[in-house]
């Protein structure tokens, strides 16, 4: 994979749990639409011991050696830093990242070429991809005015001169817009020759509590890896 391509893994879906709880509360987790649509999903499936989620607002795992939650789901690389805390991380999924942009614009689709200098800055005006010329606006989430992908995807909604990217996952729930393919292809669940993909982590400070970890090995085993499998890519 492309050094380009491999940075998309930072892109950031990020979910956490609280460890302030009792036995009876639900452990508070913040994170992406996608990862909270797969925690639903296995909560109805899941028949380990007794675990409950409940989703709140929030991208920091940081938490976890701030010991204010017990477990984050996060697009990787983990970096060095993180580890050197003491975190465990335990792959979870491959999820697509889409390029995608206004409905109402008519491009099909990018080489892999002109989407890597597009990342570079190289390309500013849409001309450069053969469309009418106009300022082009590319937007991901680490820009500053857009702080989560729920963000992104209203902006790129809203703005016919916007192209950004966000993880395939978010777009079940996403406003119209336009999915580019790249070489021709486009970033369907399953497809695991599609060329932009972040790999998505279970992530403990240390070995996570006895509940956690049932859960963490659940998500391996062939009933949790046919949930992910249905929003992401799994081990096979």
């Amino acid at each position: 994979m492309p050094e380009a391509i491999a940075t998309l893994v930072a892109l950031g879906a990020l979910a956490a749990v609280s460890t302030a709880h009792d036995e009876t509360a639900p452990l508070a987790y913040v994170g992406s639409p996608a990862v909270a649509r797969f925690v639903d999903d296995a909560m109805r499936h899941y028949d380990g011991p007794v675990l409950r989620l409940a989703q709140e607002r929030g991208r920091s795992a940081a938490c976890l050696w701030q010991d204010s939650c017990a477990m984050a789901v996060v697009a990787g690389p983990i970096g060095d830093r993180v580890l050197a805390r003491g975190v465990v991380a335990t792959w979870l999924a491959t999820e697509a990242v889409a390029l995608v942009t206004h409905p109402a614009n008519d491009l099909a689709g990018l080489s892999l070429a002109e989407f890597e200098a597009l990342r570079r800055g190289e390309l500013t005006d849409w001309a450069d991809l053969g469309a009418p010329p106009r300022p082009l606006r590319w937007l991901e989430v680490q820009d500053g005015d857009v702080r989560c992908e729920e963000a992104l995807l209203q902006r790129l909604a809203d703005d016919p001169d916007a192209i950004g990217l966000v993880g395939a996952g978010m777009l079940a729930s996403a406003p119209p817009l336009q999915v580019l393919a790249l070489d021709g292809a486009k970033p369907e669940v399953g497809a695991d020759d599609y060329a932009l993909q972040r790999d998505l982590f279970l992530l403990t400070k240390g070995e996570p509590p006895p509940t956690l970890a049932a859960f963490v090995a659940w998500t391996r085993t062939v009933a949790g890896q046919a949930l992910v499998e249905a929003r992401f890519l799994g081990l096979e």
